[in-house]
């Protein structure tokens, strides 16, 4: 029987020495009266010695934890199980366990303290990467440009930015708080298009739209509109909301407009207005230079069939013709031309 007791012993033993987690039985006198491997191993990291039946577990505890450890013995001798999360840490390790200290009971009375630990290094470490893609992602919400508000299936305001409080402020003259009906802060022409587009975005779709209205102080207001659904679990539980203004990039886009339309006309103007008496003035310039004999009066003839404002602008431009013109009869085809067009005075 004594063999057989051994056995189970050892047997027990084995299994609970292949368990990564942390287990010591001790008295209600804090005596060791149990252990398993890992509890030899992490206690060796802390302090360098080995863990033996019969010890006062309270040496193998780190200072800082001395009175974490006291308390969840104390709440344990009165039946009670105690469940934490404590970061056990000297000058050269540090670690993080879930401790779980449970009563031992023989009928009704307590003989033994169970303590469990398991390191949780790992949860703290993504816990910590959480927190800080948590705390810059509120970071950049808080500081967008946009409005932002989180409503939950009803349109009620679950969550939202600093831009949201500050425009719905300046919009209505009160403060957005949470569990508002968020509709209570769309303007009345707009309520229709927004009940829409909110239940469009519970089914799962995303809706994007521009208005232009103006806002209770009768000043004008355009904004775009987007709604894109929360999903938890394959279910739509809520809608996030964004709200740009969008009136000085629509004031800039009407401007390029016009400025387009400017640089439109100026080029028509060009093509149509301007090349063709420039391209007649140069085939009267080539008649004029190539046949030196030509009657003066058809180069008159031809002369006055261009645009009366653009011969004003060619004044200029028609002396110097002349002047360069190598003809017997330059003198008499100068004074042919002054008579029609007054022509500012050119010495020959």
């Amino acid at each position: 029987m004594k063999m057989k007791a051994k056995m189970d012993f050892d047997l027990l033993q084995s299994l609970l020495d292949t368990s990564s987690d942390f287990m010591v039985m001790l008295s209600p006198a804090h005596e060791v009266l149990a252990y398993n491997k890992a509890a030899v191993d992490y206690l060796l990291l802390y302090f360098g010695t080995p863990l033996y039946i019969g010890a006062d577990y309270r040496d193998f505890v780190v200072p800082n934890s001395m009175r974490t450890y006291l308390n969840a013995v104390r709440t344990v001798k009165t039946g009670d199980t105690v469940k934490i999360e404590h970061k056990t840490m000297t000058e050269d390790v540090t670690h993080w366990f879930e401790y779980k200290m449970s009563p031992v009971f023989d009928g009704k009375k307590i003989i033994a303290i169970s303590l469990l630990a398991r390191n949780i290094d790992l949860e703290k470490a993504a816990e910590a990467d959480a927190k800080y893609l948590a705390d810059t992602f509120e970071v950049i919400v808080q500081n967008a440009e946009e409005a932002i508000a989180f409503l939950d299936r009803e349109a009620r305001v679950l969550q939202y930015n600093n831009k949201a409080k500050e425009r719905l402020f300046l919009n209505y003259g009160k403060k957005v708080k949470i569990g508002d009906d968020f509709r209570q802060f769309v303007y009345s022409e707009l309520v229709e298009d927004f009940n829409a587009d909110f239940q469009q975005t519970l089914m799962g779709n995303v809706c994007e739209k521009e208005y232009r209205t103006t806002n209770v102080d009768d000043v004008s207001v355009w904004i775009r509109v987007r709604m894109y659904p929360v999903c938890q679990d394959g279910a739509v539980i809520g809608v996030t909301l964004f709200v740009m203004d969008i009136l000085e990039q629509k004031e800039i886009e009407t401007i390029n407009k016009i400025q387009l339309e400017k640089l439109r006309q100026i080029s028509w103007h060009h093509s149509h207005v301007l090349r063709s008496p420039v391209a007649k003035i140069l085939g009267i310039t080539s008649v004029l230079k190539d046949d030196h004999d030509l009657d003066a009066e058809f180069c008159a003839r031809l002369s006055f069939k261009l645009s009366n404002d653009f011969v004003e602008s060619y004044k200029v431009f028609f002396c110097m013709i002349l002047k360069f013109t190598s003809c017997e009869t330059t003198a008499t085809k100068f004074e042919t031309w002054k008579a029609i067009i007054p022509l500012p005075d050119v010495q020959l």
